[in-house]
């Protein structure tokens, strides 16, 4: 459990007299200062070094409320990186929560790959970080909902520093039980959650809940909808509605492939007819491609996988997968068939353009 608290051990270091000593001579020779986890460091450093240019190189994302304060208040304080925004190969599992008897810690084992830090996971589906990040900034119009996974209710959760939540965007939990977790990002005053229409009450929200309100919520089926209200007005609402029949389907940014090295991502879902993803389906694909094309890659977001990213079979990941082609020689039509095992078949076609 000491690496749960590894963020702030980290920020008490941070503060020692020592990391001034060891770091003032080569902040004086650059133009603007790059602190990792240090923003404890802010204040009092601008006071001692009026002249000094400050920017978080790197944070925990559960920090960017308090960063933030400080981005906005203390003058020379130029902004914020936070780690991370896209997810990446490698330092696996350092931003991994594992459940029950799962390894913990920050270096999990194989088979973890991905670090799972990333506020954007790996196919590019935006997570809880994003939520959290664009309410600090002021940059949501509605309250946000995010849910933990309700597959994990009954275990024991092994967190990391460089993961705030593991919340997703999502209410379709087909035959879950219990009670969900629900946290709310928004930066009114106040937020209201209603399941099905009935208020489960309000909260207070924005600066003064650093950003997230949360909520037990027993768990049917249905739509979850979060109002925002400021100075007792409503602002806002978002909701999440449970998934009906989960079938395969297949979404491509674009359906023409512009000639050799092209690279064009198709999102793999299992999902009822209106696009909800079934979070709770699983499934086992298989990927053919006939006309000029290859596969460049095909997976999931799962952390630990053994599942090969350069393989034609994969399994889905809370309903999700994707397949990336690459365009070749010539110009034949391109056709794409993905095979589950329990969701049925799904196919696409592109044209290619050879036009230099």
């Amino acid at each position: 459990m000491v690496t749960a608290r590894l963020g702030a051990i980290m920020g008490l270091i941070s503060r020692l007299p020592a990391a001034d000593r060891v770091s003032r001579q080569a902040f004086a020779r650059v133009d603007v200062a790059g602190y990792n986890y240090a923003y404890g460091r802010y204040k009092g450093d601008r006071k001692k070094y009026p002249e000094r240019v400050i920017v978080g190189s790197e944070s925990m994302p559960g920090d960017l409320p308090a960063i933030w304060k400080r981005v906005t208040t203390i003058p020379g304080v130029i902004g914020d990186f936070m780690w991370t925004g896209w997810d990446y190969l490698g330092e696996s599992g350092i931003g991994t929560w594992s459940y029950g008897d799962e390894p913990g810690g920050i270096n999990k084992p194989f088979p973890a790959l991905l670090a799972g830090c990333g506020a954007i996971d790996i196919t590019g589906v935006p997570g809880a970080p994003t939520l959290l990040a664009k309410a600090v900034w002021g940059l949501l119009d509605a309250p946000a909902i995010g849910v933990r996974p309700l597959i994990n209710n009954d275990k024991r959760t092994n967190k990391t520093p460089w993961r705030s939540t593991d919340a997703m965007a999502s209410w379709a939990w087909k035959g879950a039980t219990g009670k969900a977790s629900v946290e709310v990002y928004s930066c009114d005053d106040r937020v209201e959650l209603l399941l099905n229409g009935r208020s489960l009450g309000r909260k207070k929200a924005g600066v003064r809940a650093g950003f997230v309100s949360s909520f037990s919520v027993p768990y049917e089926e249905g739509e979850l909808v979060a109002v925002g209200y400021r100075k007792g007005r409503e602002t806002g609402r978002s909701s999440l509605r449970s998934a009906g029949e989960a079938q395969l389907h297949l979404r491509a940014e674009r359906h023409v492939i512009q000639g050799s090295n092209d690279l064009v991502y198709i999102a793999i879902e299992l999902a009822d007819s209106a696009g909800i993803v079934e979070s709770m389906a699983s499934d086992r694909l298989s990927i053919t491609i006939s006309g000029a094309a290859e596969l460049a890659g095909f997976g999931s977001a799962n952390p630990a996988s053994t599942d090969a990213f350069t393989g034609t079979e994969c399994a889905t990941y809370f309903g999700r997968a994707q397949a990336i082609l690459r365009g070749t020689a010539g110009t034949d039509a391109v056709t794409v068939t993905v095979r589950s095992g329990q969701h049925g078949e799904a196919q696409l076609t592109f044209t290619v353009n050879s036009a230099p």
